[in-house]
């Protein structure tokens, strides 16, 4: 959930930072990017899982799921923060704030799953070592 939390954290930190008022627009922005954040992280969590089971490497798997699954999210998070970006071009000031703060919060949710999520998984999965580090181990030691 850390990758999840941060876009909120950030879009609340604008919002104090800029002086914006929370109304009923802004009050959104929270419900939609952790509803995108999480939809992008359970598929990175999900095929992770999927080729770590494979390869038995931590690394390798952040690296397959970052150049499979990593594009998918890039292409989302590009069509929809741009999207939401349309917004800011309304002149009602809370659908301009609501258009910023949403596109911002789904790029910041990217971000945290290109750059968070991955260290996490590296630091919560358990190493197994391959057959070729366990070779390279035994000789070492012999």
């Amino acid at each position: 959930m850390i990758p999840n939390i941060l876009p909120i954290l950030v879009v609340m930190a604008v919002m104090v930072l800029f002086q914006m008022p929370l109304d009923m627009f802004t009050m959104l922005v929270g419900s939609i990017a952790i509803g995108l954040a999480v939809d992008d992280t359970i598929h990175f969590v999900h095929n992770f899982r999927r080729y770590y089971r494979q390869c038995g490497n931590a690394h390798e798997a952040v690296r397959r799921t970052l150049t499979t699954t990593g594009r998918a999210m890039l292409t989302t998070s590009i069509v929809l923060s741009i999207g939401f970006f349309v917004y800011m071009f309304a002149y009602m000031r809370n659908m301009f704030n609501f258009g910023l703060l949403t596109g911002m919060a789904i790029i910041v949710a990217l971000l945290a799953d290109f750059l968070l999520a991955p260290a996490l998984m590296v630091l919560i999965t358990p190493h197994n070592e391959t057959h070729e580090e366990r070779k390279a181990h035994d000789t070492h030691t012999s």
